[in-house]
């Protein structure tokens, strides 16, 4: 696949951006220092905060549109995907499973930009690979601007997500 890069941004540390290492898939991740020319970032590893080296950095792409994540629905939720192509009728979408799904564009969802901080008692839908998006309330700032606490049901234990997997609604 061939993808014309981000034209004409600059991005600062501290920025969200879609990044790319060949360790990593593109993910979302927030910048933290440029090094000899190359941006080091904090994104989301199985469940931790990794910082390290990306080959590439742009900002993401906001709406259904190539490289932007959009929700899509899966099993009677609504699931992540990242568009890799797209036509008038169809999108392709790499899954949070890392699967290539072909789905119809009217039923593709824009997700908002990442915000850049949530503070406690903000209403979120937080994205988990097996349940998909569910709607929960931030619980717990566990590092700022990176990771958070949710609260999915009333009752049930809290769990860790990192910001690029929290949307204020779909």
């Amino acid at each position: 696949m061939i993808q014309p890069l981000g034209k004409g941004a600059r991005l600062r540390p501290g920025d969200v951006a879609l990044v790319y290492s060949w360790t990593t898939p593109g993910v979302v991740a927030r910048l933290v220092r440029q090094d000899k020319g190359q941006w080091l970032a904090q994104y989301d590893w199985a469940g931790a905060t990794k910082e390290g080296p990306v080959d590439h950095a742009e900002p993401v792409v906001s709406g259904v549109a190539p490289l932007g994540f959009v929700g899509f629905p899966k099993f009677g939720r609504v699931s992540l995907g990242l568009v890799v192509a797209l036509t008038e009728h169809q999108g392709w979408l790499r899954t949070a499973s890392g699967h290539v799904e072909i789905h119809e564009r009217r039923k593709l969802v824009p997700l908002g930009l990442p915000r850049p901080e949530w503070r406690v008692g903000d209403s979120v839908q937080a994205f988990s690979w097996v349940g998909g998006f569910q709607a929960g309330k931030v619980t717990r700032v566990l590092e700022p601007g990176l990771r958070y606490a949710v609260e999915l049901a009333e009752g049930k234990p809290e769990q860790s997500f990192f910001f690029a997997g929290l949307v204020e609604k779909l």
